[in-house]
């Protein structure tokens, strides 16, 4: 795509005039439910390129190319060379082995909750992202979450957590 004219913090341009910087180019692997979200918030983002939707259901991929404006994809590995960073929202034990091979290829990964399925690949993907040098971050949007705020001033420290987990 296009350059963009990098704005500073404080709303004025650069001390040099207007920078150009590429967009990050970015892939969505697995498309159901939550990939849908990663894939509309990157091609709604100026800086950011949607190269790519990638998903096992030709449907489902079709379907959310067709939405965002990206090729559809059946396979990530056809498009390593090409982008710069790749949100990871399969199910979980898909995981490791895709956000391991990313890394060792030099593109950012963010995958969506829980990280791996045990914490020896959680371990090994923190060790590889640290070794090459990119970014390894965890989606955990539910911080965010507006019950969540509005609870920030309320809760002093939790005496019970119960959790269920109803997905793989």
């Amino acid at each position: 795509g296009a350059p963009l004219s990098v704005i500073d913090a404080r709303g004025g341009r650069g001390g040099q005039g207007p920078q150009k910087v590429q967009k990050v180019r970015t892939a969505v692997v697995g498309v159901g439910y939550l990939g849908r979200f990663h894939a509309q918030k990157y091609a709604s983002l100026p800086a950011v390129e949607l190269v790519a939707v990638v998903d096992a259901s030709a449907g489902t991929r079709e379907q959310v190319a067709a939405e965002t404006g990206c090729r559809a994809v059946a396979d990530y590995r056809d498009i390593l060379g090409e982008v710069d960073a790749v949100s990871i929202a399969t199910p979980t034990p898909l995981h490791y082995p895709i956000a391991q091979h990313c890394l060792e290829r030099g593109i950012h990964v963010l995958v969506e909750k829980p990280i791996t399925t045990t914490l020896e690949e959680a371990r090994s993907l923190v060790d590889t992202a640290a070794r090459v040098g990119r970014v390894l971050q965890v989606g955990h949007l539910e911080r965010f979450n507006a019950a969540i705020l509005a609870l920030a001033g309320t809760l002093g420290r939790p005496r019970f957590v119960e959790s269920h987990r109803l997905a793989p």
